[in-house]
């Protein structure tokens, strides 16, 4: 459940991009965490929690130039509901950012390549 910017809610914005997972500070847009610098190739499922007054920001990049298989074209990213109905989208990773409404759903797991 895709949703846009709501100004009652905080903003998370994080980006996966190879197997580097990034979190970015809202007001300055400076890196807060990243588990690499460079892609070494080691791949991982990444979970992301997302409280009910939350939107997230989510950057999928693999076409980056630190990135060791640029071939990435897509990755699977499944959505956990309120209701922990879960659901599957594929999603373009090559420059994408999609948003993540935290009133629908409260968790995604980007699933590696």
């Amino acid at each position: 459940m895709l949703s846009a910017f709501s100004y009652g809610q905080d903003t998370l914005q994080q980006m996966v991009s190879g197997d580097n997972y990034l979190t970015f500070d809202n007001q300055v847009l400076t890196i807060l965490s990243q588990t690499n610098e460079i892609d070494v190739g080691n791949y991982k499922d990444i979970k992301i929690k997302i409280d009910t007054n939350q939107v997230l920001q989510l950057g999928l990049y693999d076409d980056c130039r630190k990135c060791l298989n640029r071939d990435i074209k897509y990755r699977v990213v499944i959505f956990l509901k309120l209701n922990n109905n879960e659901y599957y989208r594929k999603i373009k990773s090559d420059n994408n950012f999609i948003l993540v409404d935290g009133s629908k759903i409260k968790q995604i797991t980007v699933l590696k390549p």
